[in-house]
């Protein structure tokens, strides 16, 4: 076999791997991605922990469809941006054609588990949120809004000036 071949599994691989972002350069990034993303972005999960709580009855269905619903927008974001990116056509194939299997995979296991009491279900749920998480970082550590402090301070900026119109109304 010819080593200068590259295989579809070689390029996906070094895509992955291209896509490494360090702290030092991306805090921003990682702001968003823990504050946003994962905080803000978890709330209904963090809102059945809760209820489950205080209720103390034990059902855990809440959670784990709370768990499953986060990953299908992260999942959406990623169907959009993989359309959008940049890249070699070989790894915009691949990445669509995962995202295909995945979604169907997902409503497949979000179908048989989403009106089970099994305690199973944390499992793919859990499983789809850590892919969803992942393919949303392979998909945006290069996104430069996510980097540069301007943008957040033009933002700031246009906040400012929204604000000051509501209050001229």
């Amino acid at each position: 076999m010819n080593n200068s071949i590259k295989t579809q599994f070689d390029a996906l691989k070094d895509f992955i791997k291209s896509r490494k972002v360090g702290f030092k350069n991306g805090v921003l990034f990682y702001l968003y991605f823990f504050l946003v993303i994962i905080i803000l972005g978890g709330a209904g999960i963090w809102a059945s922990l809760i209820i489950e709580v205080i209720k103390g009855e034990g059902l855990h269905q809440n959670i784990y469809l709370s768990i499953m619903t986060f990953s299908l927008p992260l999942m959406t974001a990623f169907a959009i941006d993989v359309i959008k990116m940049d890249v070699d056509k070989q790894i915009k194939t691949i990445l669509q054609i995962v995202l295909f299997f995945s979604v169907i995979i997902c409503a497949v296991v979000f179908t048989i588990f989403a009106f089970s009491q099994n305690n199973w279900a944390y499992l793919p749920a859990s499983l789809f949120a850590l892919l969803a998480l992942f393919f949303w970082w392979m998909v945006n550590c290069e996104n430069k809004n996510l980097y540069d402090e301007d943008y957040y301070s033009k933002n700031r900026e246009s906040e400012n000036k929204l604000e000051q119109a509501l209050k001229n109304i």
